[in-house]
């Protein structure tokens, strides 16, 4: 019935010519759980077989314009990152319990510094691995040592937001990620990791 609908949080609905809304309710970090797989016949897919990962909800940065991922975290549109440690869990649990060493990290942006902190953990414990994932064009990501770590740790592809050189509209959708995007893509060419 219509008059339980105020119940259910982040509804909305048309009552009688009416627009209503419910209350707002943004989930909490502690309502996530990885992603299991269990039961899914994983080797029976076509294409080059990987799992999902995920190290953060949200984007860090989270204030482009025209952006839909704000919208979907809550306020300012980031719940935070993952431990280094729990990350590498999902990675280690993926081996065990699929065989699989192939991963994409699902996040809407990684942050530099965390999957820094997760190279260093993949590499001090000895996973082989690969693993891609959703970057911003942030001069970060070119510290030094941070992409052989990287490439060492297994990263194999970035996928970057080129949908607008360095110009003024780039500026005026508010992406405020300064490095060089030509010098961006041949750094990341010459330490072997792919771009898309």
């Amino acid at each position: 019935p219509r008059s339980e609908w105020s119940a259910v949080p982040n509804l909305i609905w048309r009552d009688e010519g009416e627009i209503r809304s419910s209350a707002v309710q943004f989930l909490t970090p502690e309502q996530f759980s990885n992603p299991d797989f269990r039961g899914f016949r994983l080797k029976d897919y076509w294409g080059v077989p990987f799992l999902t990962a995920i190290a953060s909800r949200g984007c860090y940065y989270g204030r482009c314009s025209f952006c839909a991922i704000p919208y979907g975290w809550g306020k300012r549109g980031f719940l935070g990152n993952d431990k280094p440690a729990a990350i590498v869990k999902q990675f280690e649990t993926g081996i065990a319990r699929h065989g699989m060493r192939r991963f994409k990290l699902v996040d809407e942006a990684l942050h530099p510094g965390l999957i820094s902190r997760v190279a260093d953990l993949v590499i001090d414990r000895g996973l082989d691995i690969e693993f891609e994932g959703y970057a911003r064009l942030d001069q970060s990501w070119l510290a030094p040592g941070l992409l052989t770590r990287l490439r060492k740790a297994g990263l194999k592809k970035l996928y970057l937001g080129l949908e607008i050189a360095s110009s003024q509209n780039r500026i005026l959708l508010n992406k405020s990620d300064r490095a060089d995007q030509a010098g961006f893509l041949l750094t990341l060419a010459e330490h072997g990791i792919l771009a898309h």
